[in-house]
């Protein structure tokens, strides 16, 4: 991918439950009638952002429940180093799934960086800014590591300059499945 270096990343993860933005009788319907997305893993998750192209925000695991679209200075072949696994939750934080934006693309489009500190420091920013805090530390987890930024709302891929964005799959096989599945940027 040319602009790695000038690219922020969207990456996904299984979903246990409903995608965001599906209802809780959509995602049993899809789980009782057997549909091969049913499962929602991470590669899933990628295909339905390829298929809607959009990118849905969620608070879930934000303070304040700010639906938010999350992504990360840290590129795929670093991504080793902030990926962990959450015994809470039986997921990854992260997987090998996403997008490679051009930071200036979604600068334009309201993406700012991510303030770590105390609850303290939530307490004191404006609220047009809570949407932006994460706690720095939990337990042994420094979170600032993931290099976070937000924008708020769901991003709509299909606005941006195709020059501008690309897929990142892990492997060629997935690569090829979403290749004959639509014809939109990708790398692997």
């Amino acid at each position: 991918m040319e602009f790695v270096d000038e690219a922020l990343f969207h990456y996904t993860r299984s979903c246990h439950g409903p995608w965001p933005g599906q209802s809780y009788q959509e995602y049993i319907t899809s789980l009782l009638a057997g549909r091969p997305e049913s499962s929602h893993s991470a590669f899933e998750t990628i295909l339905r952002i390829a298929l809607e192209q959009r990118i849905r925000a969620s608070g879930a695991m934000i303070r304040g429940k700010f639906p938010v679209v999350s992504f990360t200075e840290v590129p795929p072949n670093e991504l080793e180093k902030i990926r962990i696994w959450r015994t809470g939750v039986y997921r990854w934080t992260l997987e090998p799934y996403g997008l490679a934006i051009k930071r200036r693309t979604l600068a334009i489009r309201g993406v700012r960086r991510v303030h770590y500190g105390s609850l303290s420091a939530h307490q004191s920013l404006q609220d047009d800014e809570k949407h932006l805090f994460q706690i720095s530390r939990t337990g042994k987890y420094d979170w600032s590591r993931e290099k976070e930024w937000r924008i708020k709302g769901d991003l709509d891929i299909k606005e941006l300059p195709a020059d501008d964005w690309a897929f990142v799959l892990p492997t060629q096989d997935e690569a090829n499945t979403m290749f004959n599945s639509m014809t939109i940027p990708f790398v692997c």
